[in-house]
This record gives C-alpha cells, sequence and structure tokens, in this order.
C-alpha cells in the first residue's frame, strides 16, 4: 500500500534521520556519526521519565583512607545521558587529588568534595601500537572511539578551615540539606555524585582524605533523592552519636538528653525519618520522655502498623527539613511502629475508668445510705437504749430502781436485742479496700488503682455539705431521747411483774393480819364470854363460852400456801366452767372454743410471722409485745383452801369450877394474850409485827402471880381480879382497833396496786399495737433498704470489674509499649491532619442464605442462664397465629387434632413450667431484682394454662384459625405436620440464639449503661421496644458503635417476629423476656461470681488436702476456686471435687503463701464458666 502525502511532513528532531543503507553504499565517518545520532535520538525519550541519580549499584567497595573502588551499576547524569560502570572502578585518593588540583591550578586542596563518575568518548590505541607522543588524534593510528567512565572529585563552596575544624556530622548534615532540591544534579549535567569526602592537611602538610560519607553523598535516582540523601545522613549520624552514647556509660534520661544535645552534631532534620527507640522513655505512662530533640519542638505520639511506616515515610519526606536550632513553631508526630498484630488506634490513650459509673457508686452510696438512716431511725423508735445510766429527775424510787435494771449493761443481752444493720461503707472506704485488694498492693499499686479518689458528682456533695456533723460520709441518724418500744414494753413488763409481785405480798400480808384478826375477835368474844359467865349471864359450855361462834380463818398464814391455794382454786374454778359447758350440751365446734382457738392460732400466726420474716432481727420481747393479747395470770382468789395454822382452844367453865374463877379466867386469858403476841411475831410481816407490837405491850398487863387469893380482904381481891379482866379487854380491843387499821391500809394499797396493774396493761397493750404497727414500718424499710443496698453493691461489683478490665487492658498495652515497639519513627506535622489513621470501619455481619439475624454466629453462642429459662419458656407458649414468621403454614394446621391428648399434655407441661419457676434456683443477687418480673411471667402462664381447644367448626379453614389461637410454637414442634413442625422448631432455635447473642453483646457495654438500663427496666420505666428511646444511646454509641448496632438490630428482630396485631399476652411475654434479660445482663460480669466460706476446714496445708465449702450455686468438678485470706488476698487455689449434701468438697491443688490459716472465716471465690 503506497502512502500519498498530501503535504510535506515535518521532523520533530533533525536527528531522526536515518541513514538509507544498501547495498554497495560507501560508509565514511560522517554516516556512521549520523547513524548513532538516530539511535541516540530514538532511545533518549525512553529516560526521560526517569530523574537524575544512581539507579543501581555504584555502591563503594569500602572506605578506605587510601584508595576508592566504585562496584558495577548504571547512573542517569543531569543531562539525562546514562552512565555505565560494567566492572569495579579502583582509583588513588591521591591521584584523584592531584587531578583536581591540576584541573583548578590550585595548590590548596583542603576542602569538601563530592566523589563523582563521568563517561566520556575517548580514543583508544591498539594494544600493540606504540605510545604517542603528539597531543592531537593522529587519525592514521590504529585507535578505537571507546566510552569511557572516570572518577573525579568536585570540590564544594565550603572554607578549608571549616572543613578541617567542624564535626563531620554537622558537615555532612548542611551538605545534604543544601542538596534535596532537584538542582543539584541538573547543576552537573555530565556527572553524578557517589559519595562526600573531606580531605584535610595531614603529616607534614600533605593532604589526605579525612573521611569518606558514601551517604551524604550518593543520590539515587529519584524525586526525593536528596530528602533520601539527608535521611540517610541523619540515621548514619545518630547511629554514630549513641554507638558514642554507649561507650560513655551515661545513663538516666537527663544525662542521657544533655549528651545528645551536646554531640548529636544535626542542625537539620527531614520531615520524616527514624529516631532510636531508646529516646523514647516511658510511652506506656502519662509522663512520657523523649531526649535528644531540643525543647521548641513540640511533640506527639500515635502507634502505626509496621507495615504503614514506609507509606506515611514516602509522603512525609519530600519536605522542608526541620530546623533544630532556630524555633519556627515545628511539631513532630512519633510513630511507634508495631506489630501489625498488636496494633490498636488507642493504643497510647491509658484506657479510662467508667467515671459514670464512680458518680453512680456515689449516688447509690447516697441513697442507700438515706435508705439506712431511715430504717436506723425506725429501728431507734423500737429498740434505742437511752445511754445515760442517771435516771431524768422527777421519777420516783421504784422507777429508777426498774430503769437501772433495764438499762443495766450486764443485762441488756437478757431482752435479746436484735444488733443493728452497719451503715454502707462510704466510697472512701470502698476505694481504700479496693487499693489494698489490688494486685500490687497499697505499697506499689498499678493502674488504676494509683490514682487519686474520684471526685464525687455534685448532687453528692450537696448532699454532704447539708449534713449535721461536718459533712461525714457516713451520717448517723439521730438518737431519739426516749428509749425505744421495746425497751419500754420490757420496762413495763418489769414493772407489771413487780407490781403483781407487791400485789401478791399485799394480798399474803392482809390474808394474815385477817387471820390474825380474827383470832384477836376469838381471843375478844372468849373474854366477853368468860365476864359474862362470871357476872352469871352465860351458861358453862354453851357455843359463846367455847368460842365456836367466831368466824374461821380465811387466808393461810403461809406465802407458799396462799399461791399454792390461788392455783388450785383457779383451776377449780375453770375446772368448772368446763364441765359446766360439757354438761349444758357444749358441742366441738361452740363459741367459746373457737375463739379459744382463734386467739391462740392468731398469737401463734403472728409469732410465727415475725420468726419467719426476720429471725435474727426480731427480739423475744418483741414477740411477746406481738402476743400480749393473751391473757394476764390471774391474782390470787379470796377462798381459803388450807386449814388454820393452830387449832383454837376455848376453855369451858361455870362459876362453881373454882374456888376464885375471876383469877383462874384472867390467868387462861393472859396467856392467851401473850400467845397471840408470840404468834404475830412469828407468822406476821415483820413490819406488820413491828407496828402491832407498838399497840400491845404485855408488860403492862399484870402479872397472874401477883393476884394474891390469900388476902384478908376478899372484896378487894375480887375488885382487882376484875379490873385486871377488864384491863386486858381494853388492852385487846385496843390491839383489834389497831389491827384493822393496819388491814385498811394493806387492803387500800392492794387496790391501788390492782388499779395501777390495770393501767399498766392497758398501757402495754397500747405499747403492744404500737410496736406491731412500728415493726411493720421497719419490714417495709428494710424491704427499701435491701433493694438500694443492692443497687450499691452491685455497683461496687461492676466498678471492681471496670477496674479489673481497666488494668488488665492497660498490662497489655504496657507490655505492648515497653516490649513491642519495633522502630520510632516520625513525621512533621502539617498543617493538614493528613497522618491521622483512618475510621475502623463497620465490622462484617454475619449471614447465612437468607437469615435476617444480625451478627449472630451460632457456634459461638452460649447457652441461656438459668434465670431466663423461665422467661424463654413463656415465650415458647405464645400461639401460633401471633407468630409472622409461622402465618404461611397456618394452613398446615392438622384438622384431626387429637384435642384431649394435646390439651392434656399442654397443662401438664405449663404445670411443670410453673413449678419449675417457682422452684428455680437463681442467685441472691438475682431474687430481688427478678421478683416482680417473674411473678408477671408467672401469671402469665396461667393464663395460658387456661386456654382450650374450641370444638370443630364447619369450616376448615375457621378450624385452622381458631386452633392456630390456641396451639403454641413448642405444640407446634410436635404436630404432624412437617412444614408446620420445621418452621416452629427453626424459629424457636432462632429466638434462642438473639437472647444469647443480645445477652453477650450487652456484657460488652459499660457497667454503668447496663446498671442504667437495668434498673429501668426492673422499675417497667424503659420502652423495651424502642432502643433508639433508651438512656445513654449516644455515649454508648461513642464507646463502641457496632456493638449498640447490633443490640439495636438485635431487639428490632425480636419484635419483628410478632404479627402485626398479637394479642397483649404474647406482647408482654416478648418484652419480659428483653427486660429479665437487660437486669441479668446488668450484674456485669459474663462469668458468674461463685462465694462461699469454709464449713470444715483441713487438718494440714498442702497439696491434695480435701476441705468443705459452703458455696451460692453448684458448680461442675473441677471448677477452680481461689482461697482469700484475712486481707483478700488469694492464698491457694482449689479445684471441686464432689457435691456433698449442702455442702462443696473441694481440694487444695495449690498453696501460694506461706503460713497461712484457713478457718471457718475464710473465704472462697471463683468463675463459673458457661
Amino acid at each position: 500500500m503506497t502512502l500519498i502525502a498530501l503535504n510535506r511532513p515535518v521532523r520533530s528532531d533533525h536527528r531522526l534521520e536515518r541513514v538509507h543503507m544498501f547495498p554497495g553504499r560507501h560508509l565514511g565517518e560522517q554516516e556512521l556519526d549520523r547513524q548513532q545520532g538516530w539511535a541516540d535520538a530514538r532511545l533518549s525519550p525512553l529516560l526521560l521519565h526517569r530523574h537524575p541519580g544512581i539507579v543501581h549499584g555504584l555502591t563503594l567497595a569500602d572506605e578506605s583512607l587510601d584508595s576508592v573502588t566504585v562496584t558495577p551499576g548504571v547512573a542517569i547524569a543531569g543531562n539525562g545521558r546514562t552512565i555505565h560502570l560494567f566492572s569495579e572502578l579502583k582509583a588513588g585518593w591521591q591521584a584523584l587529588i592531584d587531578q583536581y588540583l591540576e584541573s583548578v591550578a590550585s595548590n590548596d586542596p583542603t576542602g569538601i568534595y563530592y566523589l563523582t563518575l563521568s563517561q566520556e568518548l575517548r580514543h583508544v590505541d591498539s594494544p600493540g601500537v606504540e605510545p604517542c607522543q603528539r597531543a592531537e588524534f593522529d587519525p592514521t593510528r590504529d585507535s578505537q572511539l571507546t566510552t569511557v567512565t572516570t572518577a573525579a572529585l568536585r570540590r564544594l563552596a565550603i572554607a578549608g578551615a571549616s572543613a578541617s575544624d567542624l564535626d563531620r556530622s554537622l558537615i555532612e548534615n548542611r551538605v545534604a540539606v543544601a542538596g534535596v532540591s532537584a538542582d543539584l544534579l541538573r547543576n552537573h549535567p555530565d556527572s553524578v555524585p557517589v559519595a562526600l569526602v573531606c580531605v584535610a592537611p595531614g603529616a607534614e602538610d600533605a593532604p589526605e582524605v579525612k573521611w569518606v560519607s558514601p551517604e551524604a553523598g550518593r543520590y539515587m535516582a529519584t524525586a526525593d533523592s536528596g530528602y533520601q540523601v539527608l535521611l540517610a545522613q541523619t540515621r548514619t549520624a545518630i547511629n554514630r552519636v549513641m554507638e558514642k552514647l554507649r561507650d560513655s556509660g551515661t545513663s538516666g534520661p537527663s544525662e542521657q538528653h544533655l549528651f545528645l544535645k551536646s554531640n548529636l552534631g544535626l542542625d537539620y532534620l527531614p520531615a520524616a525519618g527514624q529516631l532510636p527507640v531508646s529516646w523514647l522513655h516511658r510511652p506506656e505512662s502519662a509522663e512520657v520522655q523523649m531526649t535528644g530533640l531540643h525543647e521548641h519542638i513540640g511533640l506527639d505520639m500515635i502507634p502505626v502498623p509496621e507495615d504503614r511506616i514506609a507509606d506515611l515515610i514516602h509522603r512525609h519526606l519530600p519536605s522542608r527539613p526541620v530546623n533544630l536550632h532556630h524555633p519556627a513553631g515545628e511539631r513532630l508526630r512519633l510513630l511507634i511502629a508495631l506489630n501489625p498484630a498488636d496494633y490498636r488506634p488507642d493504643l497510647l490513650d491509658i484506657p479510662p475508668t467508667d467515671k459514670r459509673l464512680e458518680d453512680d457508686l456515689y449516688r447509690y452510696q447516697m441513697r442507700a445510705h438515706q435508705a439506712w438512716m431511715s430504717w436506723k431511725s425506725q429501728f431507734y423508735r423500737l429498740y434505742h437504749i437511752v445511754p445515760s445510766h442517771e435516771p431524768p429527775v422527777g421519777r420516783t424510787e421504784e422507777e429508777r430502781a426498774l430503769e437501772r435494771t433495764i438499762h443495766d449493761p450486764d443485762r441488756l443481752g437478757d431482752l435479746g436485742l436484735p444488733k443493728a444493720e452497719n451503715a454502707p461503707v462510704t466510697p472512701d472506704t470502698f476505694f481504700t479496700e479496693l487499693r489494698t485488694n489490688s494486685e500490687g498492693g497499697p505499697e506499689t499499686p498499678v493502674y488504676p488503682y494509683d490514682q487519686p479518689q474520684p471526685e464525687p458528682p455534685e448532687d453528692y456533695r450537696a448532699w454532704i455539705a447539708r449534713q449535721e456533723d461536718g459533712g461525714s460520709q457516713s451520717p448517723d441518724a439521730t438518737q431519739p431521747d426516749e428509749d425505744g418500744l421495746v425497751v419500754r414494753y420490757a420496762a413495763l413488763l418489769v414493772n407489771i411483774e413487780e407490781t403483781r409481785n407487791q400485789i401478791r405480798n399485799l394480798t399474803s400480808r392482809g390474808g394474815r393480819l385477817r387471820d390474825f384478826l380474827l383470832l384477836q375477835r376469838q381471843q375478844l368474844d372468849v373474854q366477853s364470854a368468860s365476864l359474862s359467865a362470871l357476872a352469871r349471864g352465860v351458861a358453862s359450855g354453851t357455843n359463846a363460852s367455847k368460842g365456836k361462834g367466831t368466824l374461821q380463818y380465811s387466808y393461810a398464814l403461809s406465802p407458799d400456801a396462799y399461791n399454792v391455794a390461788s392455783a388450785q382454786e383457779n383451776q377449780r374454778l375453770y375446772g368448772g366452767v368446763s364441765k359446766a359447758l360439757k354438761s349444758s350440751g357444749g358441742r366441738k365446734g361452740s363459741a367459746m372454743e373457737l375463739l379459744e382457738k382463734s386467739a391462740v392460732k392468731r398469737a401463734s400466726v403472728q409469732e410465727d410471722t415475725l420468726l419467719r420474716k426476720n429471725p435474727d432481727n426480731t427480739s423475744a420481747i418483741e414477740i411477746m409485745a406481738q402476743t400480749h393479747g393473751q391473757p394476764l395470770a390471774p391474782l390470787g382468789g379470796n377462798t381459803p383452801v388450807m386449814k388454820q395454822s393452830f387449832t383454837p382452844f376455848v376453855s369451858g367453865f361455870t362459876v362453881m369450877e373454882d374456888a376464885s374463877p375471876a383469877a383462874a379466867q384472867y390467868q387462861k386469858n393472859h396467856a392467851k394474850l401473850l400467845e397471840l403476841n408470840t404468834l404475830a411475831d412469828q407468822q406476821l410481816d415483820k413490819g406488820d409485827a413491828r407496828n402491832l407490837n407498838k399497840l400491845f405491850k404485855p408488860e403492862q398487863l399484870v402479872d397472874p402471880g401477883k393476884l394474891n387469893t390469900s388476902q384478908g380482904d376478899n372484896n378487894k381481891v375480887i375488885k382487882d381480879q376484875y379490873d385486871a379482866l377488864l384491863d386486858a379487854g381494853k388492852a385487846l380491843t385496843r390491839w383489834i382497833r389497831g389491827t384493822e387499821s393496819r388491814f385498811n391500809d394493806l387492803e387500800r394499797k392492794r387496790e391501788a396496786k390492782i388499779s395501777q396493774l390495770n393501767r399498766l396493761e392497758a398501757e402495754a397493750k397500747k405499747l403492744s399495737a404500737s410496736i406491731r404497727i412500728a415493726r411493720e414500718k421497719l419490714d417495709s424499710l428494710a424491704q427499701a433498704l435491701n433493694e438500694q443496698k443492692g443497687d450499691y453493691s452491685l455497683a461496687q461489683q461492676l466498678l471492681m470489674e471496670d477496674w479489673q478490665r481497666v488494668q488488665k487492658r492497660n498490662e497489655a498495652r504496657s507490655r505492648i509499649l515497653t516490649a513491642g515497639i519495633r522502630a520510632l519513627w516520625y513525621i512533621r506535622v502539617r498543617s493538614a491532619e493528613a497522618s491521622l489513621p483512618a475510621a475502623d470501619p463497620l465490622t462484617l455481619r454475619f449471614r447465612r442464605g437468607n437469615d435476617e439475624m444480625p451478627a449472630c454466629a451460632p457456634d459461638k453462642t452460649v447457652d441461656l442462664p438459668e434465670s431466663l429459662a423461665g422467661f424463654m419458656d413463656t415465650v415458647a407458649e405464645i400461639p401460633v397465629s401471633d407468630w409472622a414468621v409461622l402465618q404461611p403454614v397456618i394452613p398446615r394446621v392438622p384438622l384431626n387434632l387429637n384435642i384431649s391428648v394435646i390439651g392434656q399434655y399442654r397443662k401438664i407441661r405449663l404445670q411443670e413450667k410453673q413449678q419449675k419457676q417457682e422452684t428455680g434456683q437463681i442467685s441472691t443477687a438475682l431474687q430481688g431484682r427478678l421478683k416482680t418480673l417473674r411473678l408477671n411471667n408467672r401469671a402469665l402462664l396461667t393464663g395460658m394454662t387456661q386456654k382450650v381447644f374450641p370444638a370443630k367448626a364447619d369450616s376448615m379453614r375457621q378450624s385452622q384459625q381458631q386452633n392456630s389461637r390456641v396451639l403454641s410454637l413448642e405444640d407446634a414442634i410436635t404436630t404432624k405436620s412437617a412444614p408446620l413442625r420445621k418452621k416452629a422448631q427453626e424459629l424457636l432455635n432462632n429466638l434462642e440464639l438473639a437472647q444469647s447473642c443480645l445477652l453477650q453483646h450487652l456484657r460488652g457495654l459499660s457497667g454503668s449503661l447496663r446498671l442504667t438500663w437495668g434498673q429501668l427496666a426492673e422499675d417497667n420505666q424503659l420502652r423495651v421496644a424502642d432502643v433508639s428511646r433508651w438512656p445513654g444511646l449516644e455515649r454508648a454509641e461513642k464507646e463502641d458503635f457496632n456493638r449498640v448496632r447490633t443490640i439495636s438490630e438485635l431487639v428490632t428482630w425480636w419484635f419483628r417476629q410478632l404479627d402485626g396485631k398479637p394479642s397483649g399476652e404474647s406482647r408482654q411475654a416478648m418484652e419480659n423476656m428483653i427486660r429479665a434479660t437487660l437486669i441479668v445482663a446488668s450484674l456485669g460480669d459474663p462469668e458468674d461470681i461463685i462465694r462461699g466460706q469454709v464449713t470444715a476446714p483441713p487438718r494440714v496445708i498442702r497439696p491434695g488436702e480435701r476441705l468443705r465449702v459452703r458455696l451460692n450455686r453448684f458448680p461442675l468438678p473441677g471448677t477452680e476456686l481461689q482461697l482469700l485470706d484475712d486481707h483478700q488476698r488469694v492464698s491457694a487455689v482449689l479445684s471441686v471435687e464432689d457435691q456433698v449434701a449442702d455442702s462443696t468438697e473441694v481440694s487444695i491443688t495449690r498453696v501460694l503463701q506461706k503460713n497461712i490459716r484457713i478457718s471457718s472465716q475464710s473465704t472462697v471465690i471463683g468463675k463459673l464458666r458457661r
């Protein structure tokens, strides 16, 4: 094909004209030059994109100061031509110096030089031709045109004196900074530098090479070759000064910094480069020190994976060098090169503790202490004892004696009063114990235990400032000025008993006085009868004369006899009433029996209720007060049941019996009076006897022996005898009058004491009622206190776990930052933060087919805890009609269902689930928090139990719809319909998987957030179906966006499984499941804590020895436990061997401390891995 040119073509280069060769054409020198020019013109575009410099090779084989050897290689000169060296080039330094001096016609070689390579064409004679003496080329000689590469020195504009005096590193650094631009190689188009050489005067002023630096003079064929030279030079200079530092033996950051500052020898640093790792001190702490750099240079640090360092250096190196001596606001960013497996963006950030949780700890302590103060005030109302032993003024001696009895410190234990609970531990004490029990101990604490105590929030400080005791964190409740109700009731019981004893004493004394008064009256009757007989007024031997008309004894003269008499009389009276009831035809269900049974039952129920609710905090006095409505022991009656203490003797006589009847009768009366006086001293109370003895004095009576009947005047004798009889009657009358007065006084006192007893019993009943009301209020406050203390203890546990997690994270980052740093690089900080690492991308989700379950891998899930099993059982009882995924298979519900069998099996299954929820074992911490929710869940199960299958309808579709409203998800799994059974089983598996996955992701959030959500879920104040309205969601997203997104999608997926219009029971069951999961997750550790105490210590502390402990749960054999000593330090490692009755048998596997002591107070802890 022939090309037809419409116009004349224009050549781009005159050299692009190839010689037309044909056979027989003559080729002269001109034609060959044209041909070579054409070849060069064709090859020149191939190197246009390459920068001048060394492509490869051309290194110095050695740095000898006598000669230089350059290895083979290729370079590109400033004019774009290549410089080849196919074999080693060796030259002597002296020859190169002489060659330079000859070329410049100078005699002073001192200075700094570039060792350069250049390439030129030279005519070389054949080896067999004699040397030519002519300077010009002889065209007739046998020679050839050859490309020759030669080495030469090119002097830099640096004074010779500076070359001799300045430090090598400083000269190299300044030369490298001057050559960072690309103009250095462009200005010398025919050569390429390969090293920097210093020539100085030597011995005898002969020039010699002082040092050779390939790093400061080797420019590669790259765009940033000048910056690369500066980077290589600074690295070499730093290595050189570090060798000097090691040889000097300098230690310590301060001494090292001074040494480097004076010996570094660098004026500039490249915009990006490498520094020794030893310059960086304590990178894991908040007090990082960097030596070797000047103070005016700002520094910050970031961790970088080692494989990203090269790219960062490449991007930041071609920039203005950093001036180390002139402050210019420079700021360097240190790049800590790490193994990619150890890299984390926040590695340099000291892991913070949960500040929100720390603030919540103060608030929960405040709430718990306020609840404790309310409870303590009520406790004081019941059990307070006035500490002062001095009774108030204005009380009687008896009241003072009773008060001393009640407030006697030696007898306080007799009341059986419970001990008040201690106040919740203050945050100061908690943090002190937390630091004491840390791994480092109080002497060498580790982070975060070495940090100062967190500052309390503003509301807590305001609460502390309002306290009356100077801002104490543990203010006590105000003590009342009077004793508590129970103490007053105990004092009242003592007062009642003392009053009863006084009444018994007065009754006994009155009975004796009455008996004695009757004996006196009997004696008075006898004396009156004897006077009447002497006066011939009464016949001898009549009843009056014999004393048989007198009253019998009405009281026994012995206190024991009186008490026995009272008891027997009461028994007789009650027995008579009982016999009367029976004889009157009373039947088994009579009103009296019912009242008695009701009273006994009510008293026992009250007592059992107290003992069952809180036996440790209930006093015996309080139980007595609760049953105070029972009748008190009756006092003794008035009916005598004992005979007289002596047999009355009455003398029968007549007037004619004696010659002197008056004297004989007086003698008898006198003896009787003396006998009564002796009887009074023996039988009556000492006070009564002394009082009566003052009224009757035997020495005032006439001695019967002085009545002489032999005197002559018989009338006078008879008169004296009758006067003595009359005087004896008068004395007896006065005695009787005094005895009656004494008896009336005792009766008045007795009646007053009875009235006082009635008032005391009424007050006791009033106090009993007050005690009941106060006790009910105390129990209510105790429940509130236990709830607040539970929240406070949970906050403490979460804070301990948070600090332990922070400690582990800090230890991991400290290990990486101390032993895992691969290198230390830096870059100059630009105004645009291009060096910051990119944000972490969202993690990929696990998906399987068309599954909509987000981020849940079946092989990585764990079993649901026992506390959530009951709620999942209720979810499994939701009818088929309420599940969205089962709507398409409702037409597959079998029509021939055996309703009776399914209904019976369903009833048995639901009853077992109810019983399981009632008897299921869950931890103590969860019992209170899940109590209300479990009751609600149990009510839902009860409602589902009452559902029955309807009768078969005429329409098949209607029958299937009706059956689907009763047929539960668990019932569908047992049906014969394969599609329905498969879909139901798959749905149940997905529901369990979703809850397990949700629990795992919730436990990965911060403790304060889980605690807040758990509290709101417990109080039913959280809209569980709408995660976007949960409080603290923004803070959670900042902490872990991926986790929060997964939680939100899981909750949305959970409620999306229900149909559009589910029943209220189904919706409530699904919400209860989410609320229960939030409450369980709020307990913090995904591994349940095992706690307990030693019940049977071992005989010898050594590996293999067995002991028994009582734990809060039953761990599997092989579970590892830790034994804590009194200071809460791990002293031994235990292993579970067997479960025996209510205790666990463990064995010692390792002893960690010497001289440990295991007692029944030793604590055992561990974790139950699921």
